[in-house]
């Protein structure tokens, strides 16, 4: 019946949150589940964009350095720029 005060609300967030029992407001899942059902995936996307980034990277590096100066160069930096300027959210 009666709202909890924050103390009281802080306090049971905490309990909750060193027992790993914290539930997700939309869908009332424990959020350790929901986080594990979903690791596979990132981990398998965060190795793909890591392979892709290791082999693209030394290429272009290495057409920037050829290209000294010059539209190539001007591009990539650019590019690389752009890439690194985006919000990783």
């Amino acid at each position: 019946g009666k709202p909890l005060g924050f103390v009281e609300q802080y306090g049971s967030f905490v309990t909750s949150l060193l027992s790993f029992n914290v539930k997700s407001f939309i869908t009332r899942r424990n959020t350790l589940e929901m986080v594990a059902e979903r690791l596979p995936y990132t981990v398998a996307l965060a190795l793909c964009a890591m392979v892709i980034a290791l082999m693209l990277g030394p290429f272009f590096g290495a057409v920037a350095s050829l290209f000294r100066n010059a539209w190539p160069d001007h591009l990539l930096s650019v590019f690389a720029l752009i890439n690194i300027s985006i919000p990783s959210f």
